[in-house]
Protein backbone atom coordinates (compact mmCIF):
# COMPACT_ATOMS: atom_id res chain seq x y z
CA UNK A 1 0.00 0.00 0.00
CA UNK A 2 2.78 2.25 0.86
CA UNK A 3 4.74 2.06 -2.83
CA UNK A 4 1.44 2.93 -4.36
CA UNK A 5 1.23 5.90 -2.48
CA UNK A 6 4.61 7.19 -3.05
CA UNK A 7 3.70 5.98 -6.68
CA UNK A 8 0.32 8.16 -6.68
CA UNK A 9 2.38 11.45 -5.07
CA UNK A 10 5.34 11.14 -7.47
CA UNK A 11 2.97 11.47 -10.59
CA UNK A 12 0.53 14.01 -8.89
CA UNK A 13 4.18 16.35 -8.58
CA UNK A 14 5.26 15.14 -12.53
CA UNK A 15 1.33 16.16 -13.57
CA UNK A 16 1.97 19.52 -11.73
CA UNK A 17 5.30 20.15 -12.68
CA UNK A 18 4.17 19.57 -16.35
CA UNK A 19 0.81 22.33 -15.72
CA UNK A 20 2.96 25.00 -14.78
CA UNK A 21 5.82 24.36 -16.86
CA UNK A 22 2.65 24.38 -20.13
CA UNK A 23 1.35 27.68 -18.27
CA UNK A 24 4.30 29.44 -18.02
CA UNK A 25 5.92 29.07 -21.52
CA UNK A 26 3.01 28.95 -23.52
CA UNK A 27 2.05 32.05 -25.40
CA UNK A 28 5.49 33.41 -24.09
CA UNK A 29 6.84 36.71 -25.89
CA UNK A 30 10.28 37.81 -26.13
CA UNK A 31 11.30 41.14 -23.64
CA UNK A 32 11.72 43.95 -25.22
CA UNK A 33 14.78 44.70 -23.69
CA UNK A 34 17.58 47.07 -25.50
CA UNK A 35 21.21 45.68 -24.47
CA UNK A 36 23.26 48.98 -23.33
CA UNK A 37 25.42 49.05 -26.68
CA UNK A 38 28.06 51.13 -28.64
CA UNK A 39 27.78 51.58 -32.34
CA UNK A 40 31.10 53.81 -33.22
CA UNK A 41 31.99 55.05 -36.75
CA UNK A 42 36.01 55.14 -36.41
CA UNK A 43 38.02 55.86 -39.18
CA UNK A 44 40.72 53.84 -37.40
CA UNK A 45 38.39 50.65 -36.82
CA UNK A 46 35.48 50.58 -38.49
CA UNK A 47 32.08 50.34 -37.07
CA UNK A 48 32.85 49.79 -33.50
CA UNK A 49 30.44 47.21 -31.87
CA UNK A 50 32.48 46.19 -28.43
CA UNK A 51 35.51 47.46 -26.11
CA UNK A 52 36.46 45.82 -23.42
CA UNK A 53 39.75 45.50 -20.84
CA UNK A 54 42.54 42.91 -21.83
CA UNK A 55 42.44 40.52 -19.37
CA UNK A 56 45.27 40.24 -17.06
CA UNK A 57 45.60 37.04 -17.34
CA UNK A 58 46.41 37.72 -21.39
CA UNK A 59 48.41 40.62 -20.18
CA UNK A 60 49.14 43.31 -18.00
CA UNK A 61 49.03 46.11 -20.46
CA UNK A 62 46.90 49.06 -19.56
CA UNK A 63 44.96 47.81 -23.11
CA UNK A 64 42.04 47.75 -24.56
CA UNK A 65 40.10 45.46 -27.44
CA UNK A 66 38.35 46.63 -29.79
CA UNK A 67 36.25 44.32 -32.12
CA UNK A 68 34.58 46.22 -35.30
CA UNK A 69 33.01 45.62 -38.25
CA UNK A 70 33.66 46.26 -42.02
CA UNK A 71 31.59 45.50 -45.03
CA UNK A 72 33.44 43.37 -47.95
CA UNK A 73 32.46 42.16 -51.08
CA UNK A 74 32.26 39.00 -49.56
CA UNK A 75 30.13 40.16 -46.70
CA UNK A 76 30.68 41.93 -43.05
CA UNK A 77 34.17 41.19 -41.86
CA UNK A 78 35.15 41.61 -38.04
CA UNK A 79 38.66 42.88 -36.56
CA UNK A 80 39.66 42.50 -33.37
CA UNK A 81 42.40 45.26 -32.41
CA UNK A 82 44.60 45.56 -29.40
CA UNK A 83 44.72 48.99 -28.08
CA UNK A 84 47.17 50.26 -25.91
CA UNK A 85 46.01 53.62 -23.45
CA UNK A 86 49.27 54.42 -22.07
CA UNK A 87 51.18 54.73 -25.87
CA UNK A 88 47.68 54.96 -27.89
CA UNK A 89 49.49 52.08 -30.02
CA UNK A 90 47.11 50.11 -31.94
CA UNK A 91 47.45 46.80 -33.98
CA UNK A 92 45.50 44.36 -35.79
CA UNK A 93 44.97 40.85 -34.13
CA UNK A 94 42.72 38.97 -36.15
CA UNK A 95 39.88 38.99 -39.06
CA UNK A 96 37.09 37.12 -39.95
CA UNK A 97 33.78 36.80 -41.46
CA UNK A 98 31.11 38.33 -38.85
CA UNK A 99 29.06 35.75 -37.14
CA UNK A 100 25.56 37.61 -37.80
CA UNK A 101 24.28 37.37 -34.22
CA UNK A 102 27.62 37.74 -31.96
CA UNK A 103 29.43 40.03 -33.94
CA UNK A 104 29.59 42.11 -30.46
CA UNK A 105 30.86 38.98 -28.20
CA UNK A 106 34.50 38.97 -26.98
CA UNK A 107 35.60 36.19 -23.68
CA UNK A 108 38.57 34.81 -22.17
CA UNK A 109 39.39 31.41 -22.24
CA UNK A 110 39.92 30.17 -18.25
CA UNK A 111 43.31 29.90 -16.89
CA UNK A 112 43.67 26.29 -16.81
CA UNK A 113 43.26 25.82 -20.44
CA UNK A 114 44.46 29.18 -22.06
CA UNK A 115 44.90 32.30 -21.91
CA UNK A 116 43.23 33.01 -25.39
CA UNK A 117 40.59 36.07 -26.36
CA UNK A 118 37.41 34.30 -28.14
CA UNK A 119 35.25 35.80 -30.55
CA UNK A 120 32.72 34.49 -32.79
CA UNK A 121 32.81 34.34 -36.62
CA UNK A 122 30.61 32.83 -38.92
CA UNK A 123 30.96 29.05 -38.84
CA UNK A 124 32.59 29.18 -35.17
CA UNK A 125 34.78 30.16 -32.49
CA UNK A 126 38.23 32.40 -33.38
CA UNK A 127 40.99 31.46 -30.78
CA UNK A 128 43.48 34.48 -30.58
CA UNK A 129 46.70 34.05 -28.45
CA UNK A 130 48.91 37.27 -27.71
CA UNK A 131 52.13 37.23 -26.32
CA UNK A 132 55.47 39.35 -25.37
CA UNK A 133 58.32 37.94 -27.78
CA UNK A 134 60.91 36.50 -25.76
CA UNK A 135 63.84 38.58 -27.51
CA UNK A 136 62.28 41.78 -27.98
CA UNK A 137 59.76 42.47 -24.10
CA UNK A 138 58.23 45.77 -26.10
CA UNK A 139 57.29 43.29 -29.12
CA UNK A 140 53.76 41.85 -29.01
CA UNK A 141 53.47 38.45 -30.73
CA UNK A 142 49.62 36.78 -32.12
CA UNK A 143 48.58 34.34 -33.37
CA UNK A 144 44.86 33.00 -34.06
CA UNK A 145 42.94 29.87 -34.79
CA UNK A 146 40.06 29.99 -36.54
CA UNK A 147 37.92 26.50 -35.70
CA UNK A 148 34.08 25.63 -36.96
CA UNK A 149 31.35 24.24 -35.16
CA UNK A 150 29.04 22.82 -36.77
CA UNK A 151 25.00 24.25 -36.24
CA UNK A 152 26.60 27.41 -34.67
CA UNK A 153 25.54 30.30 -37.45
CA UNK A 154 22.21 30.23 -35.65
CA UNK A 155 23.70 30.56 -32.07
CA UNK A 156 22.75 33.88 -30.16
CA UNK A 157 24.33 33.69 -27.48
CA UNK A 158 27.65 31.75 -25.74
CA UNK A 159 29.70 31.25 -23.23
CA UNK A 160 33.50 29.70 -23.30
CA UNK A 161 35.44 28.22 -20.77
CA UNK A 162 37.63 25.83 -22.28
CA UNK A 163 34.16 24.22 -23.39
CA UNK A 164 31.92 26.19 -26.13
CA UNK A 165 28.50 26.48 -24.81
CA UNK A 166 25.75 28.10 -26.73
CA UNK A 167 21.96 28.53 -27.50
CA UNK A 168 20.18 28.98 -31.09
CA UNK A 169 16.70 30.44 -31.45
CA UNK A 170 15.88 27.80 -33.84
CA UNK A 171 15.30 25.08 -31.14
CA UNK A 172 15.13 25.06 -27.29
CA UNK A 173 18.39 23.35 -26.65
CA UNK A 174 21.75 24.19 -24.80
CA UNK A 175 24.69 23.26 -26.27
CA UNK A 176 28.24 21.93 -25.27
CA UNK A 177 30.82 21.28 -27.18
CA UNK A 178 33.73 20.12 -25.56
CA UNK A 179 37.47 20.31 -26.86
CA UNK A 180 39.59 18.34 -24.09
CA UNK A 181 42.22 20.83 -24.34
CA UNK A 182 44.48 22.95 -22.22
CA UNK A 183 47.16 22.14 -19.39
CA UNK A 184 45.10 20.35 -17.35
CA UNK A 185 42.91 18.04 -19.80
CA UNK A 186 41.86 15.22 -18.01
CA UNK A 187 40.68 16.90 -14.66
CA UNK A 188 37.65 17.67 -15.67
CA UNK A 189 36.79 15.06 -18.35
CA UNK A 190 36.54 10.99 -18.83
CA UNK A 191 37.51 9.06 -21.71
CA UNK A 192 33.46 7.97 -22.10
CA UNK A 193 32.41 11.49 -22.27
CA UNK A 194 30.99 12.34 -25.58
CA UNK A 195 32.33 15.89 -27.20
CA UNK A 196 29.23 17.04 -27.86
CA UNK A 197 26.20 17.19 -26.02
CA UNK A 198 22.52 19.02 -26.03
CA UNK A 199 20.24 19.55 -23.20
CA UNK A 200 16.48 20.79 -23.44
CA UNK A 201 16.39 23.93 -21.22
CA UNK A 202 14.38 26.24 -23.40
CA UNK A 203 17.36 28.90 -22.94
CA UNK A 204 16.87 32.45 -23.61
CA UNK A 205 20.15 33.40 -22.91
CA UNK A 206 23.85 31.97 -21.79
CA UNK A 207 24.86 34.11 -18.29
CA UNK A 208 27.58 32.20 -17.36
CA UNK A 209 29.88 28.81 -17.17
CA UNK A 210 31.15 28.56 -13.78
CA UNK A 211 33.93 25.89 -14.24
CA UNK A 212 35.37 25.67 -10.80
CA UNK A 213 31.70 24.50 -9.68
CA UNK A 214 30.90 23.18 -13.18
CA UNK A 215 28.09 24.79 -13.16
CA UNK A 216 26.00 26.66 -15.80
CA UNK A 217 23.70 29.72 -15.22
CA UNK A 218 21.54 30.95 -17.92
CA UNK A 219 18.04 32.78 -18.49
CA UNK A 220 14.40 31.28 -20.13
CA UNK A 221 11.37 33.24 -20.90
CA UNK A 222 8.30 32.04 -19.19
CA UNK A 223 4.71 33.14 -19.12
CA UNK A 224 5.55 36.92 -17.57
CA UNK A 225 9.19 37.19 -16.97
CA UNK A 226 13.00 36.27 -17.62
CA UNK A 227 14.33 33.82 -15.58
CA UNK A 228 17.33 32.75 -14.54
CA UNK A 229 18.56 29.11 -13.80
CA UNK A 230 21.32 27.23 -13.18
CA UNK A 231 22.10 23.32 -14.23
CA UNK A 232 25.09 20.90 -13.72
CA UNK A 233 27.35 20.49 -16.93
CA UNK A 234 26.10 17.06 -17.14
CA UNK A 235 22.18 18.37 -16.90
CA UNK A 236 21.50 17.72 -13.34
CA UNK A 237 19.63 20.59 -12.20
CA UNK A 238 20.31 23.16 -9.18
CA UNK A 239 17.07 23.38 -8.17
CA UNK A 240 13.91 20.28 -7.39
CA UNK A 241 12.57 20.82 -10.48
CA UNK A 242 14.42 23.17 -12.27
CA UNK A 243 12.80 25.83 -10.43
CA UNK A 244 13.89 29.59 -11.29
CA UNK A 245 16.72 30.61 -8.63
CA UNK A 246 16.05 34.62 -9.47
CA UNK A 247 13.25 35.38 -11.25
CA UNK A 248 12.38 39.21 -13.56
CA UNK A 249 15.80 39.77 -14.98
CA UNK A 250 16.79 42.57 -16.64
CA UNK A 251 20.31 41.64 -17.55
CA UNK A 252 23.28 39.35 -15.73
CA UNK A 253 26.40 38.57 -16.68
CA UNK A 254 29.88 36.62 -15.13
CA UNK A 255 32.12 38.70 -12.51
CA UNK A 256 35.35 39.24 -13.65
CA UNK A 257 36.87 35.30 -12.50
CA UNK A 258 33.83 33.79 -13.83
CA UNK A 259 33.13 32.08 -10.57
CA UNK A 260 29.48 33.72 -10.35
CA UNK A 261 27.85 36.36 -11.29
CA UNK A 262 26.03 39.51 -10.89
CA UNK A 263 22.97 41.40 -12.71
CA UNK A 264 19.41 43.55 -12.00
CA UNK A 265 16.11 42.54 -11.60
CA UNK A 266 12.84 44.22 -11.27
CA UNK A 267 11.38 44.56 -7.86
CA UNK A 268 7.22 44.63 -7.44
CA UNK A 269 6.60 47.65 -8.86
CA UNK A 270 9.43 47.04 -11.60
CA UNK A 271 10.18 50.54 -11.65
CA UNK A 272 13.27 49.92 -9.44
CA UNK A 273 16.13 47.58 -10.32
CA UNK A 274 17.91 45.54 -7.65
CA UNK A 275 21.65 44.90 -8.29
CA UNK A 276 22.68 41.50 -7.20
CA UNK A 277 25.86 39.53 -6.56
CA UNK A 278 26.16 35.60 -6.44
CA UNK A 279 29.85 34.14 -5.61
CA UNK A 280 30.43 31.02 -7.01
CA UNK A 281 27.20 29.09 -7.25
CA UNK A 282 23.45 29.70 -5.52
CA UNK A 283 23.48 26.20 -3.02
CA UNK A 284 21.35 28.78 -0.06
CA UNK A 285 19.12 31.72 -0.44
CA UNK A 286 22.27 33.30 1.63
CA UNK A 287 24.26 33.22 -1.62
CA UNK A 288 22.61 35.54 -3.78
CA UNK A 289 23.17 39.47 -2.10
CA UNK A 290 20.94 42.38 -3.32
CA UNK A 291 23.93 45.01 -2.91
CA UNK A 292 21.70 48.32 -4.16
CA UNK A 293 18.35 49.69 -5.68
CA UNK A 294 18.12 51.83 -8.56
CA UNK A 295 14.92 53.56 -10.65
CA UNK A 296 14.47 51.74 -14.00
CA UNK A 297 15.22 54.05 -16.57
CA UNK A 298 17.21 53.53 -19.91
CA UNK A 299 19.78 55.87 -21.84
CA UNK A 300 19.20 58.28 -24.25
CA UNK A 301 18.87 55.34 -26.96
CA UNK A 302 16.97 53.16 -25.15
CA UNK A 303 19.41 50.88 -23.51
CA UNK A 304 18.73 49.59 -20.15
CA UNK A 305 21.25 50.48 -17.24
CA UNK A 306 24.96 48.53 -17.77
CA UNK A 307 26.82 47.11 -14.54
CA UNK A 308 30.43 45.48 -14.70
CA UNK A 309 32.71 44.19 -11.46
CA UNK A 310 36.28 42.86 -11.08
CA UNK A 311 36.68 40.61 -7.86
CA UNK A 312 39.84 39.23 -5.73
CA UNK A 313 38.54 36.56 -2.83
CA UNK A 314 36.07 38.37 -0.70
CA UNK A 315 37.03 41.52 -2.58
CA UNK A 316 34.82 43.36 -5.33
CA UNK A 317 34.37 46.54 -7.18
CA UNK A 318 30.93 46.58 -8.84
CA UNK A 319 30.16 49.44 -11.29
CA UNK A 320 26.54 50.40 -12.53
CA UNK A 321 25.17 53.19 -14.93
CA UNK A 322 21.33 54.41 -13.76
CA UNK A 323 18.94 57.52 -15.39
CA UNK A 324 16.30 59.73 -14.22
CA UNK A 325 13.03 59.75 -16.50
CA UNK A 326 14.45 62.28 -18.56
CA UNK A 327 16.94 59.83 -19.64
CA UNK A 328 19.69 61.73 -17.45
CA UNK A 329 22.98 59.21 -16.52
CA UNK A 330 24.72 58.64 -13.18
CA UNK A 331 28.04 56.13 -12.94
CA UNK A 332 27.38 54.43 -9.23
CA UNK A 333 30.48 52.56 -7.58
CA UNK A 334 29.57 49.35 -5.10
CA UNK A 335 32.42 48.73 -2.95
CA UNK A 336 33.35 45.74 -0.68
CA UNK A 337 32.48 46.76 2.64
CA UNK A 338 31.60 50.36 1.47
CA UNK A 339 28.33 51.83 0.83
CA UNK A 340 27.49 52.29 -2.84
CA UNK A 341 28.49 56.10 -4.16
CA UNK A 342 27.88 57.89 -7.58
CA UNK A 343 30.94 59.22 -8.71
CA UNK A 344 29.74 60.44 -12.33
CA UNK A 345 26.58 62.87 -12.87
CA UNK A 346 26.45 63.19 -16.86
CA UNK A 347 23.55 63.80 -18.96
CA UNK A 348 25.31 62.89 -21.71
CA UNK A 349 25.98 59.05 -20.01
CA UNK A 350 24.68 56.60 -22.32
CA UNK A 351 25.82 52.64 -23.17
CA UNK A 352 28.28 49.75 -21.69
CA UNK A 353 30.51 50.51 -18.62
CA UNK A 354 33.86 48.31 -18.09
CA UNK A 355 36.23 48.49 -15.09
CA UNK A 356 39.73 47.12 -14.64
CA UNK A 357 42.77 46.84 -12.54
CA UNK A 358 45.50 48.16 -14.53
CA UNK A 359 49.18 49.59 -14.09
CA UNK A 360 49.20 53.10 -15.81
CA UNK A 361 52.79 54.29 -16.93
CA UNK A 362 54.98 51.97 -16.27
CA UNK A 363 53.47 52.39 -12.34
CA UNK A 364 54.12 49.86 -9.97
CA UNK A 365 50.27 50.43 -8.34
CA UNK A 366 47.31 48.85 -9.91
CA UNK A 367 44.32 51.75 -10.46
CA UNK A 368 40.55 50.19 -11.03
CA UNK A 369 40.09 52.23 -14.20
CA UNK A 370 36.35 52.62 -15.44
CA UNK A 371 35.72 52.85 -19.03
CA UNK A 372 32.31 55.25 -20.03
CA UNK A 373 31.06 56.41 -22.92
CA UNK A 374 29.18 59.97 -23.44
CA UNK A 375 26.71 61.43 -26.47
CA UNK A 376 25.98 65.13 -27.46
CA UNK A 377 25.83 67.54 -30.46
CA UNK A 378 29.75 67.32 -30.69
CA UNK A 379 29.45 63.28 -30.84
CA UNK A 380 30.49 60.51 -28.65
CA UNK A 381 33.43 60.76 -26.01
CA UNK A 382 34.91 57.45 -24.43
CA UNK A 383 36.60 58.26 -20.76
CA UNK A 384 38.53 56.75 -18.45
CA UNK A 385 37.88 57.32 -14.22
CA UNK A 386 39.12 56.43 -11.71
CA UNK A 387 36.57 54.69 -8.79
CA UNK A 388 36.52 58.25 -7.45
CA UNK A 389 35.28 59.68 -10.84
CA UNK A 390 38.08 61.61 -11.54
CA UNK A 391 39.41 61.99 -15.03
CA UNK A 392 42.34 59.53 -16.01
CA UNK A 393 42.32 59.88 -19.63
CA UNK A 394 40.30 60.84 -22.24
CA UNK A 395 40.44 58.10 -25.28
CA UNK A 396 38.07 59.61 -27.82
CA UNK A 397 41.30 60.38 -30.11
CA UNK A 398 42.45 56.79 -29.73
CA UNK A 399 39.33 55.37 -30.59
CA UNK A 400 38.16 57.52 -33.77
Amino acid sequence: MKKYTMLIITITMIFLTSISYIYDHRYTELPTITVPSIHINSSKFGIIKEVVWLDSFVSADAALLVLSSQENQGGNYSSLFYLNIDSGHSMLLSEFPSHKYLDNIILFDNTFSSQSIITPYKDGIVKTTLQRDNINDEELTVSSNMIAIEGFENADSMDYKGQLFFSKSTDKLLHIKDFHTGFFPNIFHTPSAPDYKTFYRDPYFIVNANLLDRVLTYTSVNKNSVDLYSMGFDGAPVTKFNLPLIKNIVTAEAIEDGYGFIGMNTVDKEEELNIFMVRRSINHPKDLKILDQIPFHTDVFGGIPSIDSITFNEDYTLVYTYYDENHQGKLKVNRYNEEPKVIIEDKNLFGPIRIASKRLDGDDKRTELILYFTSSDEGIKAKICDVEGNLVKDITGMLM
